[in-house]
């Protein structure tokens, strides 16, 4: 069990009823979150990758840094989404 230090809720996506999006872009979900002052989880980027293998890499990195950490440090685990961007580098 993870002991918070305050009642609040921690939003980590917004979902539009009428689109066909499963969600927002974390970048579009994030700056509402920032507008509004409202609670979000912690948003790390893993950096963007051109070739499936560094991809794997660094997955595997990220798996092994979720696997070690500790609850009460991370609280109840990570989400990982992967983002598919244009070569703009808008999200897709």
């Amino acid at each position: 069990m993870v002991k918070y230090n305050r009642e609040t809720l921690i939003f980590y996506a917004v979902v539009d009823n009428h689109s066909p999006d499963i969600c927002w872009t974390h970048d579009r979900a994030l700056q509402l979150f920032q507008k509004y002052e409202m609670d979000c989880v912690k948003i790390e980027s893993l950096g963007l990758y051109d070739s499936f293998d560094s991809l794997c890499d660094r997955l595997h990195k990220a798996f092994r840094d979720v696997a070690k950490s500790k609850l009460t440090e991370e609280e109840e685990g990570s989400v990982l989404y992967l983002v598919k961007r244009d070569k703009s580098g808008d999200a897709t």
